[in-house]
């Protein structure tokens, strides 16, 4: 979904009646705040573990997809838009090397490279069909474009939980020296 809303950023903003010159800048910050949080993900990963990084990141990133488009047409406020969506652009792919990280310790050492295959081209897939998606959802009859990030950060959610079942596995323990 990550790319999805990548993809959707100048759309976004531009529905809020902004230049382009704003649309560019708004999407390039957004984007930006992706390698401070890829940064801080890292850093705070390997001291209070992966999956309780992934587990905030996930929590604050759908939390955001679902407030950001309804908080926009409620309050028509921009700086409030600026800023969900950097906190979003912060958190999104903080946690993306930490899920490559939990599977090249879980998986047994002649399967790294597979598993890691199957990863990243399972959400590369993901994003095509969500980049189909999202627009349909945004210019449908039943939801309007305030509401089609929902649909992303409540799929987050459905993520959320599978790595909280993973975090309780006893597998787990091989995450991070047992910093899981």
């Amino acid at each position: 979904m990550l790319y999805t809303a990548w993809a959707s950023q100048f759309y976004f903003i531009l529905m809020e009646n902004s230049s382009l010159s704003t649309a560019n800048l708004f999407a390039f910050m957004t984007i930006a705040m992706g390698s401070i949080g890829s940064v801080l993900g890292g850093y705070f990963a390997d001291r209070v573990g992966r999956t309780a990084v992934c587990a905030v990141c996930t929590i604050c990133s759908a939390t955001v997809s679902i407030a950001i488009g309804p908080a926009a047409v409620a309050t028509q406020s921009e700086p409030l838009v600026w800023a969900l969506a950097f906190l979003w652009g912060l958190t999104v792919v903080a946690d993306s090397a930490q899920y490559s990280a939990m599977i090249s310790e879980l998986c047994p050492a002649d399967l790294v490279g597979t598993a890691l295959t199957l990863q990243l081209s399972s959400g590369y897939s993901a994003t095509v069909v969500s980049i189909l998606v999202l627009p349909t959802i945004a210019n449908s009859t039943i939801l309007t474009w305030e509401w089609s990030y929902a649909v992303a950060g409540v799929v987050s959610y459905l993520g959320l939980f599978m790595l909280l079942w993973l975090r309780y596995l006893p597998e787990s323990e091989k995450i991070c020296g047992g910093k899981k």
